[in-house]
């Protein structure tokens, strides 16, 4: 094994668990085509018939069970555990094209007409165009999470680097599959279209604006909570801050009027401990300010307003 064909594995790896990642962190498939990784599920089957019957390496049966195993639990996940966040409305692609086509070609155009060798074939041709459906959903919804983009870039490598893996073998080797280097170039040229066109990267550039804006808003209100004493003082200034922290301490000295006297239900006047009116207090004038008071009567019947005046000392 060269190291292309290790990048190109490690490549695909990451790709499947990136996208396992997502979808457990977000509890939510959203922007994922399910008919994608059904298609995907098909190809490792189907190309992975012979994992019982014949060993190449650990390392070959390592790999065959893994890339099994995590796409079926991805589909899981897209189909049963969040399948209420699955957007099957946009999902529309008509798959079932792309599965009788690859297996037509696999029947007239492979290596032995037999059914291993068939159903290896089949995959290679259904791999090449899997992803289509994904494509499709990304253009309908004109959507694209970062995580997406991120997963089908891996993908792309993926595939990139498996034609290195075969130019290398076949340069080293003199080992050379037309099938597979056809299907693989083909896979590769539609990763790159889908990729890097102007309208793809224009939803890229959008997705991650997007994304930027969403943790610039969340930064600015963790801030703002913080801040908020603060940016009362800066707002109002210390003199209001003072004349505030004067008024909460007056409260504790109003009085409720008894309930007996009509009139004082209507006004009552409320004087503030140790503040008179011109008596050589040393204070002068005075002013008077109008507040309310909401609370419960001690006695009497229920009274839900007091209107009564607080009297304030005023400068000389």
């Amino acid at each position: 094994m060269n190291v292309y064909r290790l990048v190109a594995d490690m490549s695909h790896l990451f790709a499947i668990f990136f996208l396992l990642f997502k979808i457990c962190r977000t509890r939510s498939c959203a922007g994922i085509s399910g008919k994608s990784q059904l298609l995907l599920l098909m190809v490792f089957l189907a190309r992975y018939l012979d994992l019982f019957t014949t060993f190449i390496s650990y390392y070959n049966t390592f790999m065959k069970l893994v890339f099994i195993g995590s796409t079926g639990l991805t589909v899981l996940l897209i189909f049963v555990i969040y399948k209420s966040t699955y957007k099957s409305e946009h999902d529309t692609f008509h798959a079932a094209y792309l599965v009788l086509s690859a297996a037509g070609l696999a029947f007239y155009i492979n290596h032995e007409f037999s059914f291993l060798e068939v159903m290896w074939t089949f995959s290679i041709y259904l791999e090449a165009v899997a992803i289509l459906p994904q494509f499709f959903m990304i253009r309908k919804t004109g959507e694209m999470e970062m995580f997406t983009y991120h997963y089908l870039f891996a993908l792309g490598l993926y595939r990139a680097f498996y034609i290195f893996n075969w130019v290398y073998r076949y340069s080293y080797e003199g080992f050379f599959d037309g099938i597979a280097f056809s299907a693989g170039f083909v896979q590769t040229a539609l990763y790159c279209y889908f990729l890097y066109t102007k309208e793809f990267l224009k939803r890229q550039a959008n997705a991650y604006f997007r994304l930027y804006s969403e943790e610039k808003e969340a930064k600015e209100n963790t801030e703002t909570a913080k801040g908020g004493e603060q940016l009362l003082v800066l707002a109002f200034g210390d003199e209001v801050e003072d004349k505030v922290r004067v008024a909460v301490s007056e409260l504790d000295s109003v009085t409720v009027p008894d309930q007996s006297d009509p009139q004082d239900n209507e006004t009552a006047q409320l004087n503030t401990a140790g503040s008179t009116e011109a008596e050589g207090t040393g204070c002068g004038t005075t002013e008077t300010v109008p507040i309310s008071v909401v609370g419960e009567p001690s006695v009497g019947e229920d009274v839900k307003d007091y209107a009564g005046e607080v009297l304030l000392p005023q400068p000389q």
